[in-house]
């Protein structure tokens, strides 16, 4: 499991930052990958979507790009990895949209909650 990941992409480099603190020491058996704009991360599904286990994504990204683009991209792929959605409110979001996520999340997130989602949906990937 050492080579699957946590990918992570926010537009905030703080967020990104904050996430990356909150986790790396308990999930030492995935490598964290984050990405702050919508066509690097973009390029990262492309070439390593195999090793993605949990993928996390803001809703609004760089450009007014959207975080379920990603995900469709990722699932058109053939992944298995589990996806969650962390964004600032979830009332603009439509339903059908939501149904794309494994687990949404409401920023602020806790480092317990945010920790316990993840370790969830690894579970169900391995």
């Amino acid at each position: 499991m050492a080579n699957r990941c946590l990918l992570i992409v926010d537009d905030a480099k703080e967020n990104t930052d904050l996430y990356r603190l909150m986790l790396k020491d308990d999930l030492p058996d995935l490598e964290i990958r984050c990405f702050n704009v919508f066509s690097a991360a973009e390029d990262f599904i492309l070439a390593e979507h195999d090793r993605i286990a949990v993928a996390l994504f803001d809703y609004i990204l760089d450009d007014g790009r959207l975080g379920y683009e990603l995900v469709e991209r990722l699932k058109a792929l053939g992944s298995s990895a589990s996806i969650i959605l962390i964004s600032g409110t979830l009332d603009a979001i439509p339903e059908e949209k939501k149904a794309m996520f494994d687990i949404l999340l409401v920023k602020p997130v806790g480092s317990a909650e945010l920790l316990q989602s993840i370790k969830e949906r690894v579970k169900m990937t391995v």
